[in-house]
């Protein structure tokens, strides 16, 4: 038994290691954002490579995690309202609908982030598989907030709701983004 332990150390060690580095390959700050494509709540897949030459915000949520940052949301709409970041800036709200992809639950689901799309004007992305928390290692039941900018680097992440020193930071990271030009 005393020969199984080291063996079984270095392995745990190993597991680490290779744990450590995958986390490492995910979409962290100055990385290269991992690809992606989801439908969105009008039919269409939508790509992230196809948004290459423009800044994305993304704020991957499922139901447990909406409110966590409804400040940023609502900071977000005034600003696309009252300036040209809607021009600017993609925004992609996904929703994170794991463990809803059966009958019925899909339908439902479905329903209401069509009608959550129809109250923001905006169109919603759906995550059915969780594809993405897994690709991109966001937490579940945690809202996640990125800028991706228009090289598809990964200029910003926060997981969890943004305090109002975070909101002004990740401003300062969009606006940062948006003054650079290609």
């Amino acid at each position: 038994m005393r020969r199984l332990r080291p063996r079984f150390g270095w392995l745990c060690a190993e597991v680490l290691v290779i744990g450590l580095v995958v986390v490492a390959m995910l979409s962290s700050v100055g990385q290269a954002a991992p690809e992606l494509a989801l439908p969105d709540t009008a039919g269409r897949t939508r790509r992230l490579d196809e948004e290459r030459g423009r800044p994305v915000v993304i704020v991957y949520e499922d139901r447990d995690a909406t409110e966590q940052n409804a400040a940023l949301k609502r900071e977000l709409g005034e600003r696309a309202r009252n300036r040209a970041l809607a021009h600017e800036v993609t925004l992609w709200p996904i929703a994170n609908l794991a463990g809803l992809d059966f009958w019925p639950a899909r339908g439902f689901a479905r329903s209401a982030v069509e009608r959550a799309a129809r109250e923001f004007g905006v169109e919603i992305l759906m995550d059915w598989k969780g594809e993405v928390a897994r690709r991109w290692g966001f937490p579940a039941k945690v809202s996640t907030v990125v800028i991706v900018d228009r090289a598809g680097q990964v200029r910003f992440r926060h997981e969890g709701a943004l305090s109002a020193a975070e909101r002004t930071a990740f401003f300062a990271a969009l606006t940062a983004v948006l003054q650079e030009r290609p």
